[in-house]
């Protein structure tokens, strides 16, 4: 029995070491010069209001010496503290501003969770996040740690799509020469009850009313063709 305890603890000792040789082997930083932070509008209870964004540059060298550098999306509410992030691997040298330039979802803030819709060129995706942190530098902070562990992923992005056209009218996403693979824009954005209310549009005036219940399956689409977008797509804007 004794050897057997004296085995076990050989082992867990093992199991630390092997831990802290990790932790000490994969070196992570920040590259100060590439974080940019701002303002972006979202919705609360119906009606409009702001939230933080930044975006980070994570620099991780593991002990066989190569260099990864992640790019991650951080949103941040002061006022309920939640929190929802996402990265993915740089592999060139990404401005400071380039993925807030490219964040065009909609942010939905309820008392207990932070969602995100994006609209894509066929669905809706649909992220969010009940992750609670009492500061964006604390929450930060917790999003470098991970990066301490191995292996790492090239991307973190997790949502559910949302397929609503379906039965979509023939031409409903023609667009302009000079929209091609613009997706449809989200022009609101509503909760009503237990259900969210979309309304979306493409690029040529064409619109979709979108009904989804609390857990985002879809109820209904109603569809609206826009009679001024003729034979070739072309849009009136």
């Amino acid at each position: 029995m004794r050897i057997l305890k004296i085995v076990f603890l050989f082992l867990a000792v093992l199991c630390v070491a092997s831990i802290i040789a990790n932790a000490q082997s994969t070196r992570v930083g920040l590259k100060q010069e590439a974080t940019y932070a701002q303002s972006i509008r979202a919705i609360r209870d119906n009606q409009q209001t702001s939230i933080q964004l930044r975006t980070i540059r994570v620099r991780v060298v593991n002990d066989a010496g190569k260099v990864r550098e992640f790019t991650p999306l951080m949103v941040y509410d002061p006022q309920t503290k939640l929190f929802f992030w996402r990265y993915f691997e740089a592999y060139q040298d990404y401005s400071p501003d380039f993925l807030a330039k490219q964040f065009t979802s909609t942010v939905y803030l309820t008392h207990d969770r932070l969602v995100i819709f994006t609209s894509s060129q066929t669905r809706l995706e649909i992220s969010e996040s009940a992750e609670l942190h009492n500061s964006f530098d604390k929450a930060q902070a917790s999003v470098v740690h991970f990066f301490e562990k191995e292996p790492l992923p090239s991307t973190k992005s997790e949502f559910k799509a949302v397929d609503y056209m379906k039965e979509m009218p023939r031409d409903f996403l023609k667009q302009c020469i000079t929209d091609i693979n613009m997706p449809p824009r989200i022009e609101d954005l509503q909760r009503q009850g237990k259900q969210w209310r979309l309304k979306v549009r493409a690029q040529n005036g064409d619109a979709a009313d979108i009904a989804l219940d609390d857990s985002y399956n879809l109820i209904s689409t109603k569809f609206t063709v826009n009679p001024a977008a003729d034979a070739m797509g072309g849009c009136l804007r």
